[in-house]
């Protein structure tokens, strides 16, 4: 994809994309606005491609313990740990900005074999808009889906294009899957317990 279409998709057709598939959530309104509307209990969480550390770092400013950790060492966190090889979970909830291109896989790895409490993803909002998905929707499908009501600036040029989501997933979910605006952060009221 070139040109209109890759800016329209979020993409950046002038320099192609990105070492590692690596997008920054630079943005902590991101965060913010997920764990001002949700407390995600007392509990440890991972969060398992930190790269720099912005949404890490949201994360701990609620009060959570949180395992950084990534494949690449950025200078943050753990580096060369690779998420889907893990064996044992290193905390009961994943909340991440994951490569979009192993999503899917992180979140099977998560709540199949990890057999987490909770994931929560962050997404291109399109992100199922692919036949391809289908079948994982309707295998896995998430709790609920948080669209984001500003568009997010991965590229730090001041033109955000991109529109994303918080996708979670719940153990023992199966259907169907709720859907909610998410405002950017300010005074809000938590909606949920997960």
């Amino acid at each position: 994809m070139s040109g209109l279409g890759a800016a329209m998709a979020g993409g950046n057709p002038a320099n192609g994309r990105k070492k590692d598939d690596f997008y920054a959530t630079v943005d902590t309104d991101v965060t913010e606005a997920l764990l001002q509307r949700f407390h995600f209990g007392p509990r440890k969480i991972h969060e398992c491609a930190c790269g720099t550390g912005e949404m890490a770092e949201v994360i701990k400013a609620y009060g959570y313990d949180v395992v950084a950790t990534d494949l690449i060492d950025r200078g943050y966190g753990a580096g060369n740990i690779d998420f889907l090889s893990l064996a044992q979970p290193a905390a009961p909830v994943v909340i991440t900005n994951p490569p979009f291109k192993l999503a899917q896989e992180f979140v099977e790895h998560g709540m199949r074999d990890l057999k987490l409490d909770c994931m929560a993803l962050f997404l291109k909002s399109t992100w199922f808009h692919a036949a391809c998905r289908t079948g994982f929707f309707h295998r896995v499908p998430p709790f609920l889906k948080l669209d984001l009501t500003w568009r997010v600036d991965f590229s730090g040029q001041g033109r955000p294009t991109m529109e994303c989501s918080w996708f979670i997933w719940k153990r023992g979910h199966k259907g169907p899957s709720a859907f909610r605006p998410l405002e950017r952060p300010q005074a809000t009221r938590l909606i949920s317990a997960i």
